[in-house]
């Protein structure tokens, strides 16, 4: 039996894609494009292209939000995302943007990643440490192994031998993620020729934003409790000064 127009099938799952013209390499800024497959009826598949922009980021969000009003509805759907042909690093604004909309997508079981640069393998590692995300993130090596995820996760997520357990410590994880990058410092490529110091950067970047939004009374606790360790310092300080000049302290008293 052919497949109706605009379908054909996964050479990996067997299942139907469904892939419109219309979705096909839609622009969204300059040099950003994307497309759309529906896999099946729980998988939803983007394709990015060139250089992703904070204003296109924002665009395509909205864009596969209809689709997914669209074609899921109620279902609950996995979003796999392919950055294999991605020119430049995604800003990290745009990442950040696009963590956000994630979260808000509540039918969303999972995302999963392939094709990511090691700075973009970086960022989504240091996500899934700074960000509570309700719903599994992964990083695939290519189309085959992403797919092959997602079966497993509408099936049986235990099984899944991506699904990674959670870390007890931040620094256990911090830890593997930059012994692993000062390994690849050996051996650099075009791409990303300094990977360990993009993961100094991204370090830096993710804790600084981290104490921007962390809670405000934490913060005015913790001014307030350096300005009092501050404030006896200085006290004792002046008092230890004091005691050194015993004839200024004389010299220094109102006459009668």
């Amino acid at each position: 039996m052919s497949l109706p127009t605009n379908t054909y099938t996964c050479p990996v799952t067997g299942l139907t894609i469904l892939s419109k013209p219309e979705w096909h390499k839609v622009s969204f800024d300059r040099d950003y494009k994307v497309s759309v497959d529906i896999i099946g009826e729980q998988i939803l598949l983007t394709h990015n292209f060139g250089t992703p922009s904070l204003r296109g980021v924002q665009e395509v969000m909205v864009y596969t939000s209809t689709i997914i009003e669209q074609f899921f509805q109620n279902r609950s759907y996995i979003h796999i995302i392919n950055y294999t042909q991605i020119e430049k690093n995604i800003p990290l604004e745009a990442r950040r943007h696009v963590i956000k909309e994630l979260k808000n997508r509540n039918q969303m079981l999972a995302v999963i990643f392939y094709g990511l640069s090691p700075s973009l393998k970086l960022s989504v590692k240091i996500g899934r440490l700074f960000n509570q995300m309700p719903f599994t993130s992964l990083i695939a090596r290519d189309y085959p192994e992403a797919m092959e995820s997602a079966l497993a996760i509408l099936n049986d997520s235990t099984k899944n031998p991506l699904i990674l357990e959670k870390m007890k410590t931040l620094n256990c994880e911090t830890g593997k993620l930059i012994e692993e990058l000062a390994q690849r410092e050996t051996s650099p490529n075009e791409s990303d020729p300094v990977p360990f110091d993009r993961a100094v950067e991204l370090f830096e970047d993710e804790i600084k934003y981290l104490e921007e939004n962390e809670d405000k009374i934490h913060q005015q606790e913790t001014l307030e409790r350096l300005d009092k360790i501050i404030r006896n310092r200085n006290e004792k300080a002046k008092t230890y000064w004091n005691s050194l000049r015993p004839t200024a302290k004389i010299q220094n008293q109102p006459k009668k």
